[in-house]
């Protein structure tokens, strides 16, 4: 087979994408996804399956880049392609796909409204500190605040979460200003399109809450909310239902 024929040149393109998508380089990897979905609808086979698996690959590397509202033109896209008789186990996965989308879409502009408060926050890098901290968590606080605010998202979550990983297992005691800091954290990364990083946060806070705070209702109920938001962007929505009822239920005891 030529080196430049269709079939190769498809084979080629969708490996590159395949590898930067993996990688987290979902805005390089999109237009290698478009480049194969071109070619595929340029030179149609005798189905339709190639042309279902190249929008596939496209819309999950837009919805992982938080492109939410493209890769629902393309689930879409696929729905109008698939036959329910036929295919319809993938009808329903498309179908959950557009929902998920359309939930994250929700849910950020659920939040847009927060986007300056937590710009500022992440330029500002605030360095107080938490009740019984150590100089060393001090400065690790400190360094992933600088990284988030360069951009080094991923890893200042890592150390974010390590940061707070330690103060859980140290039974450090939090006060209210670390509190609503770390959340602030978490919010920064779900505006950011990492949510399954700001649910791993949402999550010890709830715990942090939990093991110090566990008179005041409201306070445990608002974390519990903030997790359920997050479980949501994941796509648990069934755990995102339970946190929520169990939210509803600690401030009906109230």
């Amino acid at each position: 087979m030529p080196a430049d024929s269709p079939p190769s040149r498809i084979a080629t393109l969708k490996r590159q994408a395949l590898r930067l998508d993996m990688l987290g380089a979902h805005q390089r990897a999109e237009p290698l996804f478009s480049q194969v979905v071109a070619i595929v609808e340029a030179h149609p086979g005798e189905g339709d399956f190639d042309l279902v698996e190249a929008l596939n690959d496209r819309a999950r590397c837009r919805f992982n880049g938080g492109q939410l509202g493209l890769a629902v033109e393309d689930y879409r896209r696929i729905l109008q392609l698939l036959d329910p008789r036929d295919d319809g186990t993938l009808v329903a996965i498309t179908m959950d796909q557009i929902h998920r989308c359309v939930e994250g879409a929700r849910l950020r502009a659920a939040t847009a409204c927060l986007r300056e408060p937590i710009a500022l926050m992440i330029r500002c890098a605030r360095t107080g500190r938490a009740v019984d901290e150590t100089p060393g968590q001090s400065r690790l606080r400190t360094l992933a605040r600088r990284l988030l605010a360069r951009g080094r998202i991923d890893l200042g979550a890592r150390l974010m979460q390590r940061w707070l990983d330690e103060a859980s297992l140290r039974g450090m005691s939090l006060d209210a200003e670390t509190l609503a800091d770390l959340r602030s954290h978490a919010l920064a990364l779900l505006e950011l399109h990492r949510p399954y990083a700001a649910c791993e946060f949402f999550r010890s806070i709830v715990y942090v809450q939990l093991r110090q705070r566990s008179d005041d209702a409201l306070s445990i109920s608002g974390a519990l909310r903030d997790w359920a938001g997050c479980l949501c962007a994941t796509g648990q929505h069934r755990s995102a239902r339970e946190t929520l009822a169990l939210a509803e239920s600690i401030v009906g005891k109230v």
